[in-house]
């Protein structure tokens, strides 16, 4: 009996580890990310949007939340089953490893998460273990779990989980970073051209794909700039407001309560061109204007 369990183990281990490689880019990519804070949840979107080509080489370029000023960008060796970030922040390019899906348990990898809440130079991790999980109520994925290792003392506490396929289950540009709706935030959808890939049933009970709205659903809002006032009017419940400028910093985060109608301050924003990320129940909306 004990060498068959022994064999079982073995076939199992092979299994797992032979079966060919979910590549994690598609056309267009979407991940939700919840994170909680005194009772509250809250979604942030992240997604790619459109194609460019940096050091002759295809890229995705990922928008949303963080990373509107377009500057970051994903490409992926499917071949290699790697994952990369590329950025290029006034005018200088640099590409970090994000995902190396071809590491076998045992193995160790050092992870870097640039421009996140996570350590930069994240350090060495372990994989310690390689599982079959469910991805939705009728899939399975391959799921890679970390651990820092011992001297790794930049990311004690953080246990990294990557899916193949889909990335970090944090976010998608920290690869070290500790999955946590209590914290920085834990994805709780993933979609591939509007398809859902991934699903976290614990965490919500439903998932929207917003790239699934059509812009004709955005005409319900009308913003205006007046004595360095936002006046925002729409048709439909807002919950929560942001603006940034084209670098991706944050200018001001607004919760509503379930208005459809709102003035805020924007004495404290120099000339310049900003967006206006409006969130409502089950997706967002962007407008960019203009400070003169």
């Amino acid at each position: 009996m004990k060498n068959l369990l022994f064999l079982f183990f073995i076939m199992f281990h092979i299994c797992v580890n032979s079966q060919s490689y979910t590549p994690l880019l598609d056309n267009r990519n979407e991940w939700n990310l919840i994170s909680c804070y005194l009772g509250d949840c809250f979604k942030d979107v992240y997604y790619t949007d459109g194609d460019t080509i940096v050091n002759a080489q295809n890229h995705k370029i990922l928008d949303g939340y963080h990373y509107i000023s377009r500057t970051f960008l994903l490409r992926e060796n499917v071949s290699e089953k790697k994952v990369y970030l590329t950025t290029t922040i006034d005018g200088n390019i640099r590409e970090y490893l994000m995902y190396d899906f071809n590491l076998e348990e045992g193995d160790s990898i050092n992870l870097e998460n640039p421009i996140t809440p996570f350590p930069p130079e994240g350090g060495y991790f372990r994989l310690d273990s390689i599982r079959i999980n469910p991805i939705t109520q009728s899939e399975t994925g391959k799921f890679f779990y970390f651990s820092p290792t011992i001297s790794n003392t930049e990311s004690q506490g953080y246990y990294p989980i990557w899916v193949e396929g889909m990335g970090s289950l944090s976010i998608i540009n920290a690869p070290g970073g500790n999955p946590d709706y209590d914290g920085v935030g834990k994805v709780s959808c993933f979609f591939k051209n509007e398809n859902l890939f991934y699903f976290d049933d614990e965490m919500t009970d439903q998932c929207t794909s917003t790239m699934s709205i059509k812009s004709e659903d955005f005409s319900g809002f009308k913003f205006t700039v007046h004595n360095s006032k936002g006046i925002l009017k729409g048709t439909t419940p807002i919950d929560k407001i942001e603006i940034y400028d084209l670098s991706g910093k944050k200018h001001l985060s607004k919760f509503v309560s379930k208005k459809d109608f709102l003035e805020f301050d924007l004495r404290g924003l120099s000339k310049g061109i900003y967006v206006l990320q409006i969130h409502e129940p089950k997706k967002i909306t962007k407008i960019s204007f203009i400070m003169k």
